[in-house]
């Protein structure tokens, strides 16, 4: 088919003198084009077909498509206000518009010389289409005789579609034994992961799970955002070897960006993992693949989609622990002591997750302290329906104040059946059970009795309206009771040692380090 200079039917072309009524804002990367028929039968259209990457609806109206700069087929601007769906498609016909034996296909900003994305394709039979696999992934070296406009892209599968189903929050707890991997999708399918470990520092065993898992869920490789809750091998991994660095290295993985704790004002114990981890941090390669940020408090640096709040409530000691590197000290406090927790609102749906977030003051006999940064943040977070353990159930966490605070309808630990830690804790495992649901993913330590809790293997919340929720199918109701707090100091009646005095609060675990805390 010959290319013309003349379209075949009246569309809005405008030249680059006088491109002032709108301006394209879409940046590189957000759309790209993903397929091309430039060489239909006879009778029929040329069509280019792009494909949004986000989870968010993109304005696409005033920026351009063409073919070669200045010459063929008059550019095409896209219609002022036109937007494009997550992970949707959006197709052009045209007529006469691109050489049969080769050409460039262009998607432009509103200058028509600023190159969002490009492709260009050799000699094409007839009916026959250029196209990535998946969709908005590499282009395929050969063309193929089944067209899919508007469609998934042959040979591969695209964001979206995979289990999750649009409109429902789903929060997936991934079975990697004794070790911590949630991938959170909301209703509009942005994603965030928080953590993803792995059982021993020279494994990417677990990262082999958690990589098809997600696949599986999205239907992609591509991760809005990673929290890393703080730097121990069971929640990010060994850099060159599993947990993070694996998926984005070897699994091909793709990471909007990674959220972590301030790795550089705030360091206790040290080890090899995080030392490894602010190296790989500091090298290209890591800041390319990762675009790694540090954690601050409150929402502004995650959005889940509309209707869900991601409050960062607790990062680095909470305040309640001095900044400096304490590596040096004779017991400097423990990394888990700076994990980053979160709480995620959704409708009446209110979920906790903490990483290894400590609730104790105590001495280990390994070289660290723990201190009680629970009782800090347990005014903040009030009553909630579901409650990630902490630290896999170990009572260094998970204290009787904090519980009590929190007062969660169900609660999932994170556990290895063959873990050397005795988790969970049988006082915490007692805590939990008389307060609500426990799901565990394996059976974790064999003499502590758990009760009726279920071993359940990956736990999978879902629920489409924040009322609603079920935990691996079994079906609860997320509310907001009203609780008693008579002195007004925050603490509800179960956590407050006497709430007729606003200046009576629970006191840290186990009493306050004045080596690391203040405690006037």
């Amino acid at each position: 088919m010959h290319k013309s200079t003349l379209l075949a039917f009246a569309i809005l072309v405008t030249s680059p003198a006088t491109a002032v009524a709108g301006t394209c804002v879409l940046a590189a990367g957000q759309v790209v084009i993903n397929e091309v028929l430039p060489a239909p039968s006879s009778g029929n259209l040329e069509w280019v077909e792009i494909f949004n990457t986000t989870p968010n609806t993109l304005v696409i109206g005033d920026c351009y498509i063409d073919d070669i700069a200045g010459g063929g087929g008059s550019p095409y601007r896209i219609p002022a206000g036109a937007s494009i769906a997550p992970y949707a498609r959006w197709t052009l016909d045209r007529n006469n518009y691109f050489n049969n034996g080769g050409d460039d296909v262009r998607l432009l900003k509103t200058d028509m010389s600023t190159v969002i994305d490009s492709y260009s394709y050799g000699s094409t039979g007839t009916n026959r289409s250029w196209y990535r696999s998946p969709d908005g992934g590499t282009w395929q070296a050969t063309s193929t005789t089944s067209p899919t406009k508007g469609l998934r892209n042959p040979g591969g599968v695209s964001c979206g579609s995979g289990t999750w189903v649009a409109g429902n929050l789903e929060i997936h707890h991934i079975n990697i034994g004794q070790g911590d991997a949630t991938l959170i999708v909301g209703p509009t399918g942005r994603t965030l992961l928080a953590d993803v470990g792995e059982s021993y520092w020279n494994s990417h065993a677990d990262a082999d799970v958690v990589g098809p898992y997600i696949e599986r869920v999205l239907g992609c490789k591509k991760i809005d955002y990673v929290l890393i809750s703080h730097f121990h091998v069971d929640h990010i991994g060994y850099v060159n070897y599993g947990g993070l660095w694996h998926l984005v290295n070897q699994q091909g993985f793709t990471v909007g960006k990674m959220l972590h704790r301030d790795i550089y004002n705030y360091v206790g114990k040290r080890s090899g993992t995080l030392d490894n981890w602010i190296a790989y941090l500091a090298t290209s390669a890591g800041r390319q693949k990762l675009n790694p940020a540090i954690v601050v408090e409150g929402t502004s640096q995650v959005n889940l989609g509309p209707g869900v709040t991601f409050n960062i409530v607790a990062v680095d000691g909470n305040g309640a622990l001095v900044p400096g590197d304490h590596s040096g000290d004779y017991a400097p406090p423990s990394e888990n002591d700076y994990s980053v927790a979160a709480l995620l609102r959704f409708g009446a749906f209110d979920y906790f997750v903490g990483g290894d977030f400590s609730g104790e003051f105590s001495t280990s006999g390994f070289g660290y302290s723990y201190h009680d940064v629970e009782v800090t943040v347990a005014n903040e977070v009030f009553d909630i329906d579901v409650f990630r353990a902490n630290h896999h159930g170990s009572d260094h966490s998970n204290n009787a104040a904090f519980i009590a605070q929190l007062d969660p309808e169900v609660s999932i630990i994170s556990v290895g059946s063959a873990n050397t830690f005795g988790h969970p804790r049988q006082s915490v495992m007692d805590r939990l059970n008389d307060t609500s649901n426990v799901y565990l993913t394996e059976r974790g330590d064999s003499s502590v009795d758990i009760g009726n809790a279920v071993v359940a293997g990956h736990v999978v919340i879902r629920t489409a309206n924040g009322t609603d929720y079920t935990v691996n199918g079994d079906l609860y109701t997320a509310s907001d009771p009203q609780r008693i707090d008579d002195d007004g100091d925050q603490y509800f009646l179960e956590a407050d040692p006497d709430d007729s005095n606003g200046s009576v609060v629970p006191e840290p675990f186990g009493g306050c380090d004045p080596a690391y805390q203040s405690c006037w």
